[in-house]
């Protein structure tokens, strides 16, 4: 019986309103957006292949960073990362503006997110996470500034940052993604202003970044995250298509190209192009994908990209054997030594070192734990000196190699859905029963929090109503009061009239009772009458 493929989800296309904002940018804005991010734009035309992900993630060794399949290891590195984004204005840049520093995507703020966006007064930045339809309804169009006018400093910061904003959701809702969602991690606005400004205080030299590390990072995590059974793949998953399937396309007349003459059509923006031109099949079921992986041997492999441009080659750190991957979510080991032939050089035995304790997602800490270990070892890193094979693209691998790989996966149960072969990876499985628990004590946290902000809610109800009471309750005493105080007044008043009236003599007494002796004359008869039940009043 075969093993059970995976099955999660991920972006499989461009938000329709983020497409929308893209045409509405005018060509300044767009030249602009290039410099900044090269070619990476264009994955918003690419199609994705979901089942091509699914399949290849089952061969994602999580410990090495590394796939497997069979003997064959091969990993996204950075140079391949950064090559695939470069463009004309994006090299202008580097040149002009080093990024060889190592960017630390710290969580900022509500003010410095506010700083960053030119915002005088926005408490919708007072959250973990930012919706994309709160962007697009500032930054879409144009015309919307009109909407949130006393959000901005002015209308001419809002133009500045519009290109800004539009990065901050292509990277939020495409590159580093949340979720189904579309809510976008404040750290990705950090990341972009850091891209589009540097980083440095007033006075002092700016340092500049690329995106490459901070990418390769959240797709190395989310690899792990998912085939250890997390729902939603939160990095880059067309790039890890596009850097797969160009190692599956075995060009051959690569052979005879020069390093300094690429091939246009092998990059991002041509991509589409790459495929067809060289007949790459794209299969519809995740039985047809795992038969290519299963099947591939060494000679399959396009080792080297025919447009690998890098001369500068990180191969580890300034004392680890491996460099330090810092991403939006976590933090992940980067050990290029292990697949030296994709960087056109001969596979020696790799550099080995303890990787584990650089293997932690953030988990609500806002500043990056072992920051400093991270910056001095990428600040410090060894760049590979070896020169490249003279058959680049098969530059092959020193005789111990196989031998050492045998002694190095010893012991480590075989990760690939093998048709025919049940294999339980215990490891894999306590993980994901880990996750699920994990999963469900958030759940109940979440419904004992819910309950108790109710409880809150209506003790606060109840200590309202009793004030309401006792409110009311003290302004009816005071009227009562008051009403007892006018009372005792009349009454003194009527004592002192009749005081009055006893040194009246009883002529005087008379004439100011006879109006009233008669009008009882008849009104006496007239109620007795009622009161027997007759029909009217009689005479005397």
């Amino acid at each position: 019986m075969a093993k059970q493929h995976l099955s999660f989800k991920m972006v499989t296309e461009t938000p329709n309103l983020l497409r929308v904002w893209w045409y509405n940018l005018n060509a300044y804005q767009k030249r602009e957006l290039s410099i900044h991010l090269g070619h990476l734009p264009s994955i918003m035309n690419l199609r994705v292949w979901p089942k091509f992900i699914e399949v290849v993630t089952r061969f994602w060794d999580d410990e090495r960073m590394v796939f497997r399949f069979g003997d064959v290891e091969m990993t996204p590195t950075v140079e391949e990362i950064r090559d695939c984004l470069d463009n004309v204005g994006m090299c202008q840049k580097r040149k002009n503006h080093p990024d060889h520093h190592i960017l630390l995507p710290d969580k900022p703020t509500s003010t410095e997110l506010k700083n960053m966006l030119l915002l005088v007064n926005a408490d919708w930045l007072d959250t973990p996470s930012i919706p994309f339809l709160k962007f697009y309804e500032r930054w879409g169009h144009e015309n919307y500034y009109k909407n949130f006018p006393n959000e901005f400093l002015s209308r001419s910061s809002w133009s500045q940052t519009q290109t800004l904003a539009f990065v901050v959701c292509l990277l939020g809702t495409m590159v580093f993604p949340q979720g189904e969602g579309n809510e976008i991690d404040t750290r990705v606005v950090m990341v972009t202003h850091a891209i589009f400004e540097g980083v440095g205080k007033k006075g002092q030299v700016k340092k500049y970044f690329n995106l490459a590390p901070i990418i390769l990072a959240d797709i190395y995590r989310s690899l792990g995250q998912c085939k250890n059974g997390f729902p939603f793949f939160q990095g880059c998953n067309i790039l890890l298509q596009w850097w797969m399937s160009k190692h599956l396309v075995k060009t051959y007349e690569t052979q005879k190209q020069k390093l300094a003459e690429p091939q246009k059509e092998s990059r991002l923006d041509h991509y589409e192009f790459h495929l067809s031109n060289n007949r790459f099949k794209i299969h519809s079921t995740r039985e047809s994908w795992a038969k290519v992986f299963y099947d591939i041997k060494e000679e399959d492999v396009q080792w080297m990209f025919q447009d690998f441009m890098s001369e500068k080659i990180a191969i580890q750190g300034a004392k680890c054997p491996f460099l330090i991957l810092p991403g939006i979510r976590g933090v992940r080991p980067y050990n290029p030594s292990r697949v030296m032939r994709q960087f056109g050089r001969r596979q020696i035995l790799p550099f080995k070192g303890d990787t584990s304790r650089y293997v932690f997602d953030y988990n609500g800490c806002d500043k990056i734990p072992h920051a400093k270990d991270i910056c001095q070892e990428w600040s410090g890193r060894v760049n590979l000196t070896e020169s490249m094979a003279e058959n680049r693209y098969e530059a092959g691998y020193v005789d111990e190699y196989k031998k050492w790989l045998q002694n190095d996966l010893r012991g480590t149960l075989d990760p690939t859905p093998r048709t025919g072969r049940q294999i339980e990876d215990v490891q894999v499985r306590l993980q994901i029963q880990a996750y699920h628990f994990q999963q469900e004590w958030d759940r109940r946290e979440q419904e004992f929090q819910r309950r108790e902000q109710e409880y809150l809610r209506r003790e606060q109800e109840f200590q309202h109503r009793e004030y309401e009471s006792q409110r009311a309750l003290a302004f009816a005493t005071q009227e009562l009061a008051d009403a007892r105080s006018c009372l005792i007044r009349l009454d003194l008043n009527l004592d002192d009239q009749l005081n009055t009236l006893q040194g009246v003599s009883m002529s005087s007494k008379a004439v100011f009772a006879e109006p009233h002796v008669i009008t009882s004359k008849f009104l006496i008869p007239e109620e007795v009458e009622k009161a027997r039940g007759g029909a009217g009043p009689s005479a005397f």
